[in-house]
This record gives structure tokens, C-alpha cells and sequence, in this order.
């Protein structure tokens, strides 16, 4: 599938990963916010535990032959996430999206657990969020985590 992204397509996906999760959550019972802050979009509390969220969502669209690269989240990042929880008192989580061919798939996770099913890479400390067959799997049997995926089919008059 060719794809031929507008030029702001990057802040467009962005905004489509955060809304993705406000929606989703809301939808189960969660409040939920969008907040403007360094280190986290969304801020989710969970009324039945009392337990509150704060999300960094990392959106990427995948061209074809890339469907299974993943994506890099910095040291920096990290530590961003984790101050912004410190100041709001949440739990800190990552919203990773992928938009490839014919298929979007949505991952909320905990930190913690991004960190042990992927690791830390060795030189950087930059954490490789895998999203492959086999990665989601492994996302799919954590007990604190959300996956989300919606198959779809293009139809064109061309």
C-alpha cells in the first residue's frame, strides 16, 4: 500500500493516537483527560481502584516493508513520563499506535512492563518498543495492559 503523507501528517497521527485512547478508556469507565504537560498527552483514573494514569502516546504509520519496525523511546522520554507522574500522582503508561498496511493496532501498557517485555538497548538506554506478530503476543498476556486493533480494507473508484 502506498501511502503519500501530508505534510502534517506526523502532528495528525499524533492527535489520532490520544484521541484513540480517550476514547477507548472513556468508553470503559475511566475519566479521562487530555493534558498539555512534558512527558504525558492523557491523564486516566480508574474510578472502580481509585488508580490514576499518566499516558505517553507514541503514534507511527508504517509504509510498506516497515509494518513490523517499531519505534524508540529515549532515555529523556523516560524520564519526562516518570516526572510528570511523580507531579500528578500516576501510574506512568505508554499508548503505542502503529498504523500499517490494512491494520492499526493500539497498546497501552505500563511502563514497567514496556521495559521487561522489550528491554533497555545496551548503548543508548533507548527502549525498542517491538511490534511485531510475536511482541504483541507477549503485550497481550500482561494483566495490565489494553490492546487494541482494528482491520481495514481500502476500496478506490481508481
Amino acid at each position: 500500500m502506498k501511502i503519500d503523507k501530508s505534510s502534517r501528517h506526523s502532528k495528525i497521527a499524533g492527535n489520532f493516537g490520544e484521541t484513540l485512547f480517550l476514547y477507548w478508556l472513556s468508553k470503559k469507565g475511566y475519566e479521562i483527560a487530555l493534558v498539555d504537560h512534558t512527558g504525558i498527552d492523557l491523564i486516566a483514573y480508574e474510578k472502580k481502584t481509585g488508580r490514576r494514569f499518566g499516558i505517553s502516546v507514541k503514534t507511527r504509520t508504517r509504509i510498506s516493508g516497515t509494518e513490523n519496525e517499531g519505534l524508540y523511546v529515549k532515555p529523556t522520554d523516560i524520564d519526562k513520563v516518570k516526572n510528570a507522574c511523580i507531579h500528578f500522582a500516576c501510574e506512568p503508561y505508554f499508548g503505542i499506535v502503529v498504523d500499517r498496511a490494512n491494520k492499526i493496532d493500539a497498546i497501552l501498557v505500563s511502563m514497567d512492563n514496556l521495559i521487561k517485555i522489550n528491554g533497555i538497548g545496551k548503548t543508548h538506554f533507548n527502549i525498542k518498543v517491538k511490534v511485531n506478530e510475536g511482541f504483541m503476543e507477549k503485550y497481550m498476556k500482561i494483566h495490565d495492559g489494553l490492546i487494541i486493533r482494528f482491520e481495514y480494507k481500502e476500496f478506490s473508484k481508481n
